[in-house]
């Protein structure tokens, strides 16, 4: 006769540390995987727990159907609390559809959504084409995105102003280097490309604050495929004054740089050209 190999029984304790409050909060109608997060374990954890101690788990998904998932009474009291339908569900651990159902079949009518507050045409004229706001500056305001700004402008038939190039800082007179536009100002009839070559001719055809030859600026700044020659910069920034002591080479970059904290660059160049 074949001998028989004992089956082992294990025992459980009656309750382990924790039991009873996942088995509280379970009742209460939380989802095991909100259960899982309060006590710190995993859902399954807190699914073998329950099995264990006979409690009988709800259904899952779209069969779960059962009022205890979100107890009528509960979600009315966290909806007069203030919360929204979509905090409920996620401390609930269900759907705000579900959340909407339950309020629905209490009779509590739901809060209406924010408003946001109409702007009359004066208004809107006034902040924009008077006062100079941009769209977005009035949308923080009123609580619009600049692109609800804008339509609301195209509805009222006020004309939208052309957007300034933002190259890290505001255009224009936002700008705070501004020099009240003199970047359009023409240049004296003196600034001939004679006159231009001369200086660089003097200045060994090279820049005077980074030392860049014009052969290497021209391999390294093109325009349509064809390399330009270094700058000739203005040093007290006046146009109009095209003394050969007042002009100096530069290239792109260092062009581009002096036109930074002038007063530093006019006193810098002065004395790099001896001129009192």
């Amino acid at each position: 006769m074949a001998r028989q190999t004992p089956r082992l029984s294990y025992t459980f304790p009656d309750l382990l540390p924790g039991d009873t409050e996942i088995v509280r909060l379970y009742e209460s109608g939380l989802v095991c995987s909100a259960v899982a997060s309060i006590v710190g374990l995993t859902r399954g954890g807190v699914e073998n727990r329950l099995h264990r101690l006979g409690v009988q788990l709800r259904p899952r998904g779209k069969f779960a159907r059962n009022e205890k998932i979100a107890p009528r009474e509960q979600v009315v009291g966290l909806y007069k609390e203030g919360l929204t339908a979509r905090q409920i569900a996620e401390r609930l651990g269900t759907n705000h559809r579900t959340v909407l159902n339950r309020l629905e079949k209490a009779g509590i009518e739901r809060r209406q959504r924010w408003e946001k507050p109409v702007i009359s045409v004066g208004e809107l004229r006034a902040l924009y084409a008077v006062a100079g706001q941009t769209c977005k500056e009035i949308g923080k305001v009123y609580g619009y995105t600049g692109a609800g700004i804008r339509t609301l402008l195209e509805a009222a038939g006020i004309t939208r102003r052309r957007a300034t190039r933002r190259l890290g800082m505001w255009g224009g007179s936002r700008n705070p280097n501004w020099k009240g536009g003199t970047r359009y100002f023409p240049y004296s009839e003196k600034f001939t490309t004679t006159l231009k070559e001369k200086i660089r001719v003097r200045d060994g055809r090279k820049c005077q604050l980074c030392g860049m030859t014009e052969r290497e600026h021209k391999r390294r700044f093109k325009i349509h495929g064809k390399g330009v020659r270094n700058a000739v910069h203005h040093i007290n920034y006046d146009k109009q004054d095209c003394r050969e002591e007042n002009l100096i080479t530069l290239c792109h970059k260092c062009n581009v740089r002096v036109n930074f904290n002038r007063e530093h660059w006019q006193q810098f160049f002065k004395q790099k050209m001896g001129v009192a």
